[in-house]
Order: structure tokens, then C-alpha cells, then sequence
């Protein structure tokens, strides 16, 4: 299974089979802003984590000038 990354609002749930594709995850959300709820954590066959969702600010939406 590859990683499962799902909005709940306020934070984003990550979730896999193995506690390397979780925390690998979770490393690149945070390295965009995202801070981290909880760790890698065993849940039965899997491991889940969460952190803060990252929103883009006003300056980020990628805005381009009319005619480029």
C-alpha cells in the first residue's frame, strides 16, 4: 500500500504500511510548513501520523500577468 493522505480539516492524516513511507511523508509536509501533531504511530497492521495543514498564502497562488 502506498501512503494515504487524507484532509480532516484542520490537520492531514497520514497513514501506510510501514513506519519509513509514514515518517518520509510526514518529513515532506512538514518541510513545506505542516508541524507535526503526532509521530509515526502502530494502529494495528498500520501506521499513521499527523500534522497542521499547510495553506498557501495570498503571495503563493501562483498569479501570472496578463499576456505572459
Amino acid at each position: 500500500m502506498a501512503v494515504k493522505i487524507t484532509d480532516a480539516g484542520d490537520r492531514v492524516m497520514i497513514k501506510g504500511d510501514s513506519r519509513e513511507e509514514v515518517e518520509y511523508a510526514l518529513e515532506a509536509h512538514i518541510r513545506k510548513g505542516a508541524k507535526r501533531i503526532t509521530r509515526p504511530t502502530a494502529v494495528g497492521l498500520r501506521w499513521l501520523a499527523a500534522c497542521t495543514v499547510v495553506r498557501p498564502r495570498a503571495g503563493d497562488r501562483g498569479a501570472r500577468r496578463r499576456g505572459s
